[in-house]
């Protein structure tokens, strides 16, 4: 359906420290799963090859995986982290907050445009 090609993430914090989130691979690509069940304008959606670093103050960490979440054809957000994923930690050096194999969780709300027009794409389910 489409690819998540560049991605920072800021104002993450882990016990009232701040930290940045990078992606680390591309394209994280972006799945149709089907309409939503609960909102007639929502579809949902996986993003697979995820991969990404999160780094700040005492802490580094790795991980890769699968996210889900769903698009919202009503505003053009593509909200990421409202179901469980699977991504998982590694490389971790995080003054045991997390460690190696621990699941993340990712959560974020990002606003979707066309690179043609600007506007925000309808996304239907068949």
């Amino acid at each position: 359906m489409g690819t998540i090609d560049a991605i920072t993430i800021h104002d993450c914090s882990v016990g009232g420290i701040e930290y940045i989130v990078t992606k680390s691979a591309s394209p994280w690509a972006i799945s149709l799963v089907g309409q939503n069940p609960a909102h007639a304008n929502w579809v949902d959606v996986s993003i697979k090859n995820v991969a990404a670093n999160w780094y700040g103050f005492g802490c580094t960490i790795d991980f890769k995986g699968t996210l889900h979440g769903h698009y919202e054809n009503d505003t053009g957000r593509l909200v990421i982290g409202d179901t469980s994923g699977d991504l998982l930690a590694s490389n971790a050096n995080c003054l045991g907050l997390v460690n190696n194999g621990d699941v993340v969780e990712l959560r974020a709300s990002l606003r979707m445009a066309m690179a043609s027009t600007g506007k925000a794409p309808v996304i239907r389910a068949l």
